[in-house]
């Protein structure tokens, strides 16, 4: 057992409200952008990517996930793993993985205007340290970036009720949450924000989709053949003037 990591849901969410409190002066702004990772932000995967990379037994984690669903104690086996290799072979290959990763169309311009009047925040599951990678490729390194896999980078897990607890911890800072994803691990961050922008991934969002349907501002984002009936459609380029004309 990892003895960084919290046993247990509950110690887990103690540990992220503590991280939360103590970045919480960071934010400038009345509007904050959360972002999912991968594939919100690229088509990509990165951790699968990692593991064909590492040769990591897939196995081991798609059975916790089956076994487990979206809990906490899935979440904690899978970073468990992660946590069996080598420091510094791990950053290596993040570093190679953040290499092949292209952004979606119109996230850094997004990003770019968004820096003078909303705050940024990046929530993933996944390795934190390929998207550290990635947004420092991307000149994007200034934006918040917050996930949970390795010890050494930090004492909590993020997985779908801490994106919840994040979302909900600004809405009770008055913050407006604009909230972009693309999987069922986003379902209570996106349910709880102001805006819910839903990134048609490869399986067509089809254990998020019905969860947000009921959202009273939901958007969606396709850069496949397929597109949501009935939610509207919009670009990263024009996010912004659809939610607030």
């Amino acid at each position: 057992m990892n003895k960084m990591f919290p046993i247990n849901q509950e110690e887990n969410s103690i540990k992220l409200y503590n991280y939360l409190e103590s970045i919480k002066n960071n934010l400038k702004h009345e509007f904050v952008f959360l972002f999912d990772a991968d594939r919100t932000l690229c088509e990509q995967d990165t951790s699968r990517l990692f593991n064909e990379l590492t040769n990591i037994d897939l196995s081991r984690i798609k059975q916790g996930f089956k076994e487990n669903g979206y809990t906490y104690s899935a979440f904690l086996a899978n970073a468990e793993i992660y946590n069996e290799l080598d420091l510094e072979a791990f950053i290596s290959n993040c570093k190679i993985i953040a290499n092949q990763i292209p952004l979606y169309e119109g996230v850094k311009e997004l990003f770019d205007e968004l820096s003078d009047y909303a705050d940024i925040w990046i929530i993933t599951a996944g390795l934190k340290e390929i998207w550290n990678q990635i947004l420092q490729l991307n000149n994007l390194s200034k934006n918040m970036l917050i996930g949970g896999i390795r010890e050494e980078f930090n004492d909590f897990i993020i997985g779908k009720v801490e994106k919840g607890i994040i979302c909900d911890f600004l809405k009770k800072q008055n913050k407006t949450v604009i909230a972009f994803g693309d999987s069922d691990v986003d379902t209570l961050m996106m349910l709880k924000a102001d805006h819910a922008v839903i990134v048609v991934n490869h399986r067509n969002n089809w254990d998020l989709i019905e969860n947000l349907k009921s959202h009273k501002s939901l958007f969606q984002i396709s850069f496949k053949d397929y597109i949501h009936p009935n939610i509207i459609r919009t670009t990263f380029k024009d996010i912004i003037q659809d939610i607030f004309k």
